[in-house]
């Protein structure tokens, strides 16, 4: 699937389950994210099983200054500055040849079914698909990067194994995620900056055409550095596909 979907500013190289390697970078870049690093052997064993596909986002080779982009990756993150190598033979239960070339991942994205959310939501699941775990390095943002994988995935769920008509997906309620102390904690304490403009992960996604379903006051369990447990709310948003 990632050589036939085009897209303009990366490549989609699929995670190698059986790989320490690949595992370990999933987890650095879960632990920059600041969210799920303890979900890396649960992810692995769904990907192995072909029930969630995860793909690395790398930058293309012709995308203009990508050099540059991947040497600004570098310094904000060291433990990533090796490239891993393309190894996974399989993806959504699809087999594959691996090229074997050497990868440096800026990011990742997961694309998979969801049952427990399908039924909680009344959907037909053979219907919708979602699009998770998606990871930006915070030395790309701002580039049109986030919005490309976006495009890329859904163009995927449209097409086998899932054929989609919908996709879903869910994310930090914005009237949470904008509050003095969740942005402290996400940025400042994690050493990133504050951007100018701060944008909410729901608003970024209703800007790409997503709408709102349904909001969750208890979504998930989140703990601070300091150690503070917190209930993330959540909104579930879509998009028709087809």
């Amino acid at each position: 699937m990632e050589s036939d979907l085009l897209s303009k500013k990366l490549r989609f190289v699929p995670f190698d389950s059986g790989s320490s390697e690949h595992a370990e970078r999933l987890r650095l870049q879960r632990v920059a994210c600041g969210w799920a690093e303890d979900m890396i052997e649960p992810w692995r064993q769904a990907h192995e099983a072909g029930t969630k596909g995860i793909y690395w986002l790398v930058l293309r080779d012709d995308l203009p200054d990508a050099g540059n982009l991947i040497e600004k990756h570098r310094s904000k993150y060291p433990d990533e500055r090796f490239p891993l190598i393309d190894t996974s033979a399989s993806v959504l239960g699809s087999g594959r040849t691996p090229t074997a070339a050497e990868i440096l991942p800026v990011g990742h994205i997961a694309i998979e079914r969801q049952p427990a959310k399908d039924k909680y939501l009344g959907l037909a699941a053979g219907e919708v698909a979602w699009i998770t775990s998606l990871y930006l390095s915070y030395a790309m943002h701002n580039r049109g990067l986030g919005r490309d994988a976006m495009r890329w995935a859904e163009e995927a769920l449209a097409r086998e194994p899932f054929g989609a008509r919908v996709a879903y997906l869910d994310t930090t309620d914005k009237s949470f995620q904008l509050q003095e102390h969740v942005v402290h904690a996400a940025y400042t304490e994690r050493g990133h900056a504050v951007p100018e403009a701060l944008r909410s992960n729901e608003e970024w996604y209703r800007h790409q055409g997503y709408e709102v379903v349904r909001r969750k006051a208890d979504g998930y369990p989140w703990v601070t550095q300091d150690g503070e447990k917190i209930d993330i709310p959540l909104v579930f948003l879509k998009k028709q596909l087809a």
